[in-house]
């Protein structure tokens, strides 16, 4: 009976003191593919990011001042190497673009599940971004969009530099006042691949915890050694 209650303690003690590591969250974006809602979610590692489709009339492409914003159905696209992600249907390549000197079709995304799991940064990768062609990510507390809306709280900027489809990478610190973000393309267009980051108990464990933790086995190896003894008495 005291072996059983032992064991107990020590099954207790290492399941507190066993050091805990993050999970990685992934979330790709060009499945599923063709056309989809004005909404559309996705999750990775029990956290969802909501994808959200806007067309809005833009004097320019360069322009902060959005208005006449409706939903817009997205699009998966899987157009080959460089050329898969998440654009919007009707825009001219099925991408995230201003078209005919007044269309722009903007991506939003809600990413507040990751704020309050305390993911401190995230990676997002893009896809079809040509020479020239440009992705802006502005940063809200919530989701900004009415009627109209104005673009501010510029986070990152990327005009791309090769010839050829290619991809690129921003990282992002994410906050309170990042919980939704909003993706314009202010020259060309692009395509919204992944986003990548990381839980946050992927810091290396305190060391009070590793010494429990370390006890913790010693002591377990104590009352199987002695239990051997006993047993072999």
């Amino acid at each position: 009976m005291k072996a059983r209650t032992a064991a107990l303690i020590l099954a207790g003690m290492l399941m507190t003191a066993a050091p805990a590591f993050a999970g990685t969250i992934d979330f790709n974006f060009n499945l599923p593919g063709g056309k989809l809602g004005t909404t559309q979610s996705y999750m990775s590692n029990s956290l969802t990011v909501t994808a959200y489709g806007y067309k809005c009339y833009a004097s320019s492409a360069s322009s902060t001042k959005l208005s006449s914003c409706v939903g817009s159905d997205l699009y998966g696209k899987n157009g080959g190497v460089g050329e898969t992600g998440l654009g919007l249907n009707g825009e001219d390549d099925q991408e995230i673009g201003w078209i005919s000197k007044k269309d722009d079709y903007v991506l939003g995304l809600d990413v507040s599940s990751l704020v309050s799991a305390h993911v401190s940064s995230i990676t997002l990768d893009f896809g079809s971004v040509q020479k020239g062609e440009n992705y802006t990510i502005w940063g809200y507390s919530s989701n900004p969009f009415g009627s109209k809306v104005t673009l501010s709280n510029q986070l990152v900027s990327y005009f791309g530099t090769s010839n050829s489809t290619a991809n690129h990478s921003s990282t992002i610190s994410l906050d309170s006042s990042d919980q939704f973000l909003v993706i314009t393309s202010q020259c060309g267009d692009v395509l919204l691949d992944s986003l990548t980051g990381q839980t946050p108990n992927a810091t290396t464990p305190e060391p009070g915890t590793l010494v429990l933790f370390g006890s913790g086995l010693l002591l377990g190896g104590f009352f199987v050694r002695r239990r051997l003894a006993n047993q072999s008495a």
